[in-house]
């Protein structure tokens, strides 16, 4: 597509751009690589870690997070769009702001009285769900301490021999020891899959989301890679669905066996929901349509970690990255960053005439200093004793023999 796009004169500013921004050489999939992946797993630590409970709210499984520090249920709109039906209209209560802790107001929309259920058999306990603006990263069903309250319930923690676990326990309408689920939020978006491969075999397979993720059946998302690794993850679209065995979603990706080996193991990945996207297919007849798109929403790159992979074995290089060709003998250098910091520039002082003759068409031509070499150009006497050596080591015995120019 890049080179076809080059060729195209649309006249359009947004076109003009596109193409001086260089967006028509950049691939979708150009990223840059790191290289400080361990590969060890390492746990989260508890002062990271937050209460998640599994709840129902009609035939929907939500998972909130549980703050007792919080006085209200709080929802955001977006999970209220698609968890309640259309005849659940907000009612404008008497709290129009919430304020936080550190004293931020946040506006309500309104409020929807419901019936939040603990199992999917549970009687349910009513509760009045306070909706706002979705916040971005935070948690968008916030289970406060009035549904603590209204139903007897307590949360404490005890040993089972993994450390503090919480322990949930509510005893209205009836006593229920809730499912839930202690871990750091920012795992919530990963998944994972069991792949079996041959050599540059291609495959769809179930990854599986973890069952604190907060999502509900009807959401879609976009599987993508964490790492560069020899199972690679293409990026995958899909609907959400239940596994009820396992007690979490689950969603289909495919992945490619890049290595000349047969191999089996499991593959972490990460997603995102993208309900609001509008998706399009990269192929020649959508070609305005993606053109069209990346002027709204310009390419850009992602930084993934390099796995337990060879380097030299990732098939997709750095951008931003150049390999540098160095001499010893060079003849000619332009030291730009000496004059900076050696402030060996000549300077002038006193009355010059300053009449159009003068200034046009050429402007003043100032003399050029030429030093034989680079020790020359540098005076070390000039420095600390203490930085001297990092400045030879630098401008000199680098280029020996290069001759500095200062216009």
């Amino acid at each position: 597509m890049g080179a076809d796009l080059q060729n195209e004169k649309t006249g359009t500013l947004a076109q003009t751009l596109h193409e001086l921004a260089g967006y028509p050489y950049i691939s979708a999939t150009a990223c840059q690589i790191t290289k400080n992946f361990t590969g060890k797993v390492i746990d989260d630590p508890v002062t990271d870690k937050k209460v998640f409970v599994r709840t129902f709210i009609g035939q929907k499984r939500v998972i909130g997070c549980f703050d007792s520090g919080s006085d209200l249920t709080i929802m955001h709109e977006s999970l209220y769009l698609k968890v309640f039906s259309k005849k659940n209209k907000l009612q404008k209560g008497s709290i129009p702001v919430l304020t936080t802790f550190s004293n931020t107001t946040i506006p309500v929309l309104g409020s929807v009285r419901c019936k939040i259920k603990l199992h999917s058999t549970h009687q349910g306990m009513w509760t009045n769900v306070y909706v706002i603006r979705d916040i971005p990263e935070q948690t968008p069903w916030l289970i406060g301490n009035d549904f603590l309250r209204t139903s007897l319930g307590t949360l404490s923690y005890i040993n089972k021999g993994a450390g503090p676990e919480p322990l949930l326990e509510v005893n209205l309408p009836e006593y229920v020891q809730c499912t839930v689920y202690y871990v750091a939020p920012r795992s919530l978006l990963t998944c994972r899959a069991h792949y079996k491969l041959n050599p540059k075999e291609t495959l769809e397979v179930d990854f599986e989301l973890p069952q604190a993720a907060q999502v509900v059946e009807s959401d879609q998302i976009l599987i993508t890679a964490k790492r560069w690794e020899y199972i690679a993850i293409s990026p995958s679209r899909d609907t959400l669905s239940y596994n009820l065995a396992r007690d979490s979603y689950a969603a289909r990706g495919l992945v490619t066996n890049t290595s000349s080996y047969r191999m089996e193991g499991y593959i972490e990945g990460k997603f995102e929901l993208i309900n609001q996207f509008e998706a399009i297919e990269v192929c020649e007849k959508n070609r305005t349509s993606l053109i069209a798109a990346m002027e709204t929403f310009p390419l850009a790159r992602e930084l993934l970690d390099l796995g337990d992979i060879d380097p030299a074995y990732v098939p997709v290089a750095a951008i931003n990255e150049v390999t540098a060709i160095h001499q010893q003998d060079i003849q000619v250098s332009d030291l730009d960053l000496a004059d900076t910091i050696m402030e060996k520039e000549p300077t002038y002082s006193g009355p010059a005439p300053m009449d159009p003759a003068v200034i046009e068409p050429h402007g003043i031509d100032l003399p050029t200093v030429i030093f034989k070499d680079a020790r020359e150009a540098i005076d070390l006497t000039k420095y600390d004793s203490h930085i001297r050596p990092y400045i030879e080591n630098i401008f000199i015995k680098k280029f020996p023999h290069a001759v500095s120019l200062h216009a």
